[in-house]
């Protein structure tokens, strides 16, 4: 509710009123074969009708967690429930709350931050609660016991979360840390042990110090997991069928009864079918019939210049369209596009945006992958 009162008030008071068109789809958008600019294909609201106008920038803010990203064979079964359960399944984007499954045997599959939380709100109503991580992670709390420095000796004893991540003390460097070593991951862990204590061996599995972390939010999973309320199981999901869920690692399928609840932590992919096949090919440089499966690799399909600009699409932006977006980096990138689009400031080189793209080429090709492709933003 207050992140809606701010939006209507910025509107209000800084947009005027003639700007906004509502009830109108975006249905294509594609460069000017007639020179500069981009044709924008839009249908009005009861209009089957479609008007095009040509427009010399756009920029793109429809949201990276634009829809679900589903298991193959489950995405139509799924998107057809709406708001209900459909055989008992769900993904995490239908769930409103633990009255959902009450007095249900619940099956949570995934290690992000989504997983953890609904695990921990359903298992306070659930009859039992099988939590399925394909690895360990942390279990952060909100609000964490703060870590005095040199430089800041009279600290709060405890501070929230994002407080702590985001300390300008504790960097060794100011710009972005694309691609981090073993040394990097051993210093995050070392933190995470230091906020966790002796829950560690909690949930975090086989994860070792030198090796990408991953980490989830929630202030109840630590004492639920601890209380047997949550059973937590390593493993990836092979199979699922309306009795069984079957894991790559074990020959012990879990049977599912008539009434369980399979959650699925899948998580969102962006909806971008709106651009013309030879902008998206650009954007995604997969190899040739591969542009839908790059589409779907959740982790970094959009090879952009600051996750905001292409070389080869001038006049076209991005804003909030990587995964992971805060609204500090989203307000950075508005401020950023505004400033290149109206002229206020000189656009980066035809070379620097390529040395760009290149580098996020890197991180979407690193492996072993983080839990974020921009987890220093």
């Amino acid at each position: 509710a207050s992140v809606h009162a701010y939006l209507r008030e910025y509107a209000r008071t800084r947009i005027p009123a003639d700007v906004m068109r509502f009830g109108v789809r975006v249905v294509r958008v594609e460069r000017n074969p007639n020179g500069s600019g981009w044709l924008l294909q839009t249908t009005a609201a009861g209009d089957a009708s479609a008007t095009t106008r040509l427009f010399d920038f756009v920029i793109v803010a429809s949201g990276f967690f634009a829809e679900p990203s589903l298991p193959a064979g489950l995405e139509q079964r799924l998107h057809q429930a709406g708001d209900g359960l459909v055989k008992g399944v769900l993904h995490s984007s239908q769930y409103r709350g633990n009255f959902q499954v009450a007095n249900r045997r619940v099956v949570v599959v995934g290690s992000s931050l989504s997983a953890s939380e609904i695990a921990a709100d359903a298992a306070l109503t659930a009859s039992q609660l099988v939590h399925i991580a394909p690895h360990g992670f942390w279990a952060l709390p909100r609000i964490i016991v703060a870590q005095a420095s040199d430089s800041c000796p009279a600290a709060p004893d405890f501070v929230p979360l994002d407080v702590a991540f985001y300390r300008a003390v504790e960097r060794e460097t100011i710009g972005e840390v694309k691609i981090r070593t073993p040394g990097n991951w051993a210093k995050m862990s070392a933190f995470f042990e230091s906020v966790c204590g002796d829950r560690r061996q909690l949930c975090c599995g086989s994860v070792t110090a030198d090796s990408p972390q991953w980490i989830t939010i929630s202030d109840l999973y630590h004492q639920l997991l601890a209380a047997g309320k949550i059973r937590l199981v390593f493993g990836r999901v092979a199979s699922l069928s309306s009795d069984r869920l079957r894991l790559l690692n074990s020959s012990e399928p879990i049977e599912l009864g008539p009434d369980d609840v399979v959650i699925l932590c899948s998580g969102y992919r962006p909806r971008l079918d709106f651009l013309a096949p030879d902008v998206l090919a650009e954007l995604l440089q997969a190899n040739q019939g591969q542009d839908d499966r790059q589409l779907n690799d959740t982790f970094c399909p959009l090879l952009l210049h600051q996750c905001i600009l292409h070389p080869n699409l001038p006049g076209l932006a991005f804003v909030g369209m990587y995964r992971g977006p805060f609204w500090s980096v989203i307000e950075l990138q508005a401020r950023r596009v505004a400033a290149v689009f109206s002229g206020s400031e000189p656009a980066p080189s035809q070379a620097e945006m390529a040395a760009g793209v290149a580098s996020e080429l890197l991180v979407r090709d690193q492996r072993p992958r983080p839990q974020f492709p921009h987890p220093d933003l």
